[in-house]
């Protein structure tokens, strides 16, 4: 592929699971699979390829996404600690459009979400942050955005499309109390 191919990824390399014996057995698969979209612009990457990559990089280094620059992900509460590590891999990563899937354990593993590094398109890249989704302003979503406003250097804007089910000002007073390390960074809430 070159680097001006924009590339929907929604692939479960014939997994019915998504836990490690599965992807071990796929292993050969998704090891020739993925340095040949190591070189893409744009990527969409679905939850299931994203749970399938989260697998297999327990066992292998994943290639280093040079070319990307802008990501749509969606990705479930159960694998958003490894989205930072994930994110390494993508050292010039601009944009990034994340969706937050439904998990069956959702209430259960919000709490444990923790961000341990900060990569480094978080320091020198990234601009644009944006919340495809509806934003409901749960534990999860604003720890994911606490993330972002806290590390990225050089953010531009984050944008919340607001649900209308939870309180726009109680959305607003924790936004308000968000450091961020980018002081040019703009809160668009639609």
């Amino acid at each position: 592929m070159h680097s001006t191919v924009k590339l929907d990824i929604s692939l479960a390399f014939g997994l019915g699971k998504y836990n490690e014996e599965d992807v071990l057995s796929k292993r050969s698969m998704i090891h020739d699979f993925l340095p040949g979209i190591s070189v893409v612009k744009e990527m969409i990457i679905s939850w299931d390829t994203f749970m399938v990559i989260y697998q297999y990089a327990k066992f292998e280094p994943l290639p280093q996404f040079g070319y990307l620059s802008c990501m749509n992900v969606t990705l479930r509460v159960s694998v958003l600690n490894w989205l930072p590590t994930f994110l390494e891999s993508c050292p010039h990563l601009k944009i990034i459009n994340v969706a937050l899937a439904n998990d069956i354990k959702y209430s259960e593993e919000m709490n444990q979400i923790r961000f341990s590094s900060v990569p480094e398109c978080l320091l020198s890249s990234l601009e644009f942050v944006e919340f495809s989704n509806t934003f409901s302003g749960d534990l999860a979503e604003m720890k994911l955005v606490k993330y972002f406003l806290e590390n990225s250097a050089i953010l531009k804007k984050l944008t919340l499309r607001l649900c209308y089910g939870r309180r726009k000002d109680e959305i607003f007073k924790e936004l308000l109390r968000i450091p961020r390390r980018s002081s040019t960074c703009q809160i668009i809430i639609l």
